[in-house]
């Protein structure tokens, strides 16, 4: 997420897809962790809620990083 901030506009959504696919990868190991009990229910779900939390900024920040790249994207959302 420190490189997404600091790197330039164009490569800022790669460098977010790269921390999304990692929030993916944390949030697929927690449900394979509770499946073999490795984590209590009640610590899981704090858990998974600040994963999908992540996940969701992530996603907006991508979007948010695509618009600024592209003007005709801009007016295609500005649009709808």
């Amino acid at each position: 997420v420190a490189l997404a901030q600091f790197s330039p506009v164009s490569e800022r959504p790669t460098v977010i897809a790269r921390a999304i696919t990692r929030n993916d990868v944390l949030k697929s190991m927690l449900y394979v962790l509770l499946e073999l009990k490795g984590i209590e229910e009640k610590y899981f779900i704090l858990l998974a809620e600040k994963v999908e939390e992540v996940g969701r900024m992530l996603y907006g920040w991508k979007n948010q990083s695509l618009k600024q790249l592209s003007p005709v994207s801009r007016d295609l959302v500005n649009k709808q």
